[in-house]
């Protein structure tokens, strides 16, 4: 029997950053498929199979599989390996092993990542755990005005004493 596989994404013979690796297979061994991608021959990431694919059952209606082949995953890739070329490979570890799939792909750079500018102040959310008023702004630091339960930093970050001594960092 052939092998029935087909990878649908990604197209082409380039990879970013993050990479989306999908489609389907029909295990001729009869168990569970123990689907990996290997990259210049290093297992690197498991991809999740049992997804539901009409469409493929409806052209392999006698393969019992079928309707449960579909699989997926997510390939990450690190900038020292930007410009590159990688040598990917999917395998089912149930088949004994077997290789499925293998393609060489060149590892574009990536963008950045995008981000967006905060529309609020985290301190004009925060309120006192003990009485609910907004906090204030003091020389020492942040307090609720109200009932006077200091608010401690640390990176940047709030925490709250409920015992009104200064939290222990580790």
């Amino acid at each position: 029997m052939s092998v029935k596989f087909n990878l649908e994404t990604p197209v082409g013979n380039s990879l970013g950053a993050i990479n989306r690796l999908s489609g389907w297979y029909i295990p001729d061994h009869g168990r569970r498929p123990q689907l990996y991608v290997a990259c210049n021959g290093k297992r690197e990431a498991a991809l999740e199979w049992g997804s539901i694919r009409p469409d493929v059952s409806s052209v392999y209606p006698a393969q019992s599989q079928s309707i449960i082949s579909g699989f997926q995953g997510d390939l990450l890739m690190g900038e020292h390996l930007q410009g590159k070329e990688l040598n990917v490979a999917v395998l089912d570890a149930a088949g004994e092993d077997r290789e499925l799939f293998r393609r060489t792909y060149v590892i574009e750079a990536s963008p950045p990542p995008v981000t967006r500018d905060r529309s609020f102040n985290l301190f004009d959310l925060l309120v006192c755990p003990e009485c609910r008023s907004p906090l204030s702004k003091q020389e020492t630091g942040w307090v609720c005005p109200r009932c006077a339960m200091p608010v401690h930093l640390r990176a940047g970050v709030p925490h709250f004493s409920m015992s009104r001594e200064r939290p222990a960092f580790i």
